[in-house]
């Protein structure tokens, strides 16, 4: 996923959460998006639960799990 060249970011990202040949058990989206955004922040900034409900709090529209 953070690396690959199977296509961009998004497509990569979609195949680790729902392709069942790379889905990882107990990975999801936050999981996904916290660890491409450590990596790469300047890309996709971090984003877990955690931040998301903190964004929500302050008005910002995060959709949900």
């Amino acid at each position: 996923m953070l690396h690959g060249d199977n296509g961009d970011f998004t497509r990569r990202l979609h195949d680790v959460l729902y392709d069942s040949s790379r889905k990882l058990r107990y990975f999801g989206k936050f999981c996904a998006l916290e660890l491409y955004g450590t990596v790469k922040p300047h890309e996709c900034p971090p984003l877990n639960g955690r931040i998301a409900k903190a964004l929500r709090f302050i008005g910002f529209d995060v959709p949900g799990e």
